[in-house]
């Protein structure tokens, strides 16, 4: 009976694995480039089980990925009172040029077209990007294994819908905490007209001599603060809190990068 149950599930496991080899489907990965007539797909498949397996699961993903992404979801926007939440009872953003929002705190947070376990995931936003949270979900769950609470969030300026995301994954000025030792003295960029010159002691409090340019207008000042961190991002925490936020990511070799938003940005430090 065993035998016969196997049999049942092994047929059409191997059914699909002669049709990938012997077509011309866009997603066949079973096989090496090289391996192209019908024949030899089918040598490989039996003298490479372990291989076809990995590659069969990988366009079994792909299929997938390709399937929802052609799947039209209806983004589910959230209504208080019969209208769009506008953010004011979220406490904690920053506050920049744009307006409020917060930094996503994980690697590739995943965003949903509503807060459920069954949604779609619509896309993955990387590490340090804005994102302006105008709602979050009361209660607390378990979801994927991890503590769940939903929070809805558009783009950094409001002006566009993302969708929902696991609140535990963004980072709120509450977040942080001071940096009690630090190694560099001088970190220093310059990003669109504005450029900033950081110098640290060694309890990362800072002076930073800043210029900016404007409409025909030039500006210099200098700013105090404290480094203050949270997970993988610092925040250049001013005294005298104004728009322009400095915020950086910081990885396992205290190497420091630009947020995501300014990417193409060089921060040199020693």
């Amino acid at each position: 009976m065993k035998n016969y149950k196997w049999t049942r599930l092994l047929v059409p496991f191997l059914l699909l694995l002669f049709y990938l080899a012997t077509t011309s489907c866009k997603y066949q990965l079973l096989v090496r480039e090289e391996v192209k007539s019908p024949a030899t797909r089918i040598a490989y498949i039996v003298t490479h089980p372990k291989e076809t397996y990995q590659k069969a699961q990988s366009a079994f993903n792909e299929m997938k990925v390709h399937w929802i992404s052609k799947r039209k979801v209806k983004l589910v926007i959230p209504m208080v009172a019969g209208k769009i939440p506008d953010g004011s009872k979220v406490e904690n953003k920053f506050l920049g040029i744009n307006g409020p929002f917060v930094f996503v705190a994980s690697e590739n947070i995943k965003v949903y077209h509503k807060p459920s376990k069954k949604a779609v995931n619509l896309l993955d936003l990387p590490m340090s990007s804005r994102v302006r949270p105008i709602y979050i979900e009361k209660h607390e769950k378990v979801l994927f294994g991890e503590p769940w609470k939903w929070a809805f969030v558009q783009s950094e300026t409001g002006q566009k819908n993302v969708g929902w995301v696991n609140l535990y994954g963004l980072s709120f000025t509450n977040d942080y905490l001071p940096v009690e030792e630090w190694y560099y003295e001088n970190l220093s960029f310059c990003r669109d007209d504005y450029c900033a010159n950081y110098k640290f002691n060694e309890n990362a409090w800072f002076l930073n001599k800043w210029a900016a340019e404007g409409s025909g207008i030039k500006l210099a000042g200098k700013s105090r603060g404290r480094l203050y961190r949270h997970l993988n991002l610092l925040w250049a925490k001013k005294r005298q809190s104004d728009e322009w936020i400095d915020v950086f990511v910081i990885n396992s070799n205290d190497d420091i990068f630009p947020e995501i938003k300014f990417k193409d940005i060089t921060i040199t430090y020693e």
